[in-house]
């Protein structure tokens, strides 16, 4: 059996996934979507700074979507 912060754990992991999903059906917009996302990973992963890169598939090359 598993202790209670492991559970606890487990239940925020599975929110945040849960509110990434709706920002993917709630929108239409990409941009407006990846903001949501990276809202949502933002307070999960807690990180200093970070970006979003995205395939440009004319160019097969990673650019920046989100800074």
């Amino acid at each position: 059996m598993k202790s209670a912060p492991a559970l606890s754990l487990r239940g925020k992991d599975i929110l945040v996934f849960h509110n990434v999903a709706k920002a993917l059906t709630s929108e239409l917009e990409l941009d407006a979507i990846l903001r949501a996302i990276m809202r949502q990973m933002e307070q999960y992963l807690l990180p200093e700074q970070w970006s979003l890169l995205v395939m440009d598939e004319g160019r097969q090359e990673l650019v920046y979507a989100v800074v």
